[in-house]
């Protein structure tokens, strides 16, 4: 993982929990004004949807104060 106060990444591993996947995943985060844009990198359908759960999950559980968080989500 890394990251400043406008970006940052964080690598997930081919071998997640639960599921083995062909190559690793990422999520690139960017701060903007009001808002949080996280792209998710991944090398198959399955684990976009896996780490889209994942990435949904952790940002709620560390932004409790604002839960529930509105998620707007597409595929490009």
């Amino acid at each position: 993982m890394t990251f400043t106060s406008e970006h940052g990444s964080i690598v997930f591993p081919k071998e997640a929990r639960e599921s083995a996947f062909p190559s690793d995943g990422l999520a690139i985060l960017d701060a903007r004004a009001g808002e949080l844009i996280v792209r998710i990198e991944a090398s198959t359908p399955e684990q976009r949807e896996y780490l889209k759960g994942v990435a949904t999950r952790r940002l709620d559980r560390f932004a409790f104060r604002e839960v529930p968080l509105p998620f707007a989500s597409r595929d490009v």
